[in-house]
């Protein structure tokens, strides 16, 4: 493939698109752990072995943190 091939920019293009979402998404979950660090449910997991912060906020997101004792 020749370097100024089409498929050569699209193919950059599309590799710097992908670093955005990647960048935004570790923004997002950043994000997410600042806000769930005083939250009961994100202490909990947290001390479970094997679940870090990333797994804790998306498991509140996926099953919800509104529970009654």
């Amino acid at each position: 493939m020749d370097q100024d091939d089409i498929r050569c920019e699209q193919l950059k293009d599309y590799a710097i698109r992908s670093l955005a979402i990647l960048r935004k998404r570790e923004e997002l979950i950043q994000q997410m752990v600042d806000l769930s660090k005083e939250r009961n449910e994100y202490r909990i997991l947290i001390s479970i072995p094997g679940i870090g912060e990333n797994t804790a906020v998306r498991l509140i997101g996926e099953i919800g943190g509104h529970y009654t004792h």
